[in-house]
């Protein structure tokens, strides 16, 4: 018990290496997240191309989503067509 009186005395009295260390390890952790690949996380991965569920899903993604057009939405106050 005494050794963790004395880390918190310790904590108390240096909070500014506290918070450097915190900001560190979060930039840190940042860097190596970007790093982060995700590869083989396809439908066909976890569903049969054979099954009704991904017949259905496939159906559905091709009417919401499968469009060739895109679309840009642009609102504001003073818009002026050149």
């Amino acid at each position: 018990m005494i050794s963790l009186e004395r880390l918190g005395v310790w904590i108390t009295k240096n909070p500014v290496i506290i918070i450097a260390v915190a900001v560190l390890l979060t930039l840190v952790s940042v860097h190596y997240a970007q790093q982060v690949e995700s590869s083989g996380m396809t439908t066909e991965s976890f569903v049969s191309k054979d099954s009704a569920l991904y017949q259905l899903y496939d159906h559905l993604y091709q009417e919401n989503f499968g469009a060739d057009a895109n679309v840009i939405l642009i609102e504001g106050d003073d818009v002026e067509i050149v």
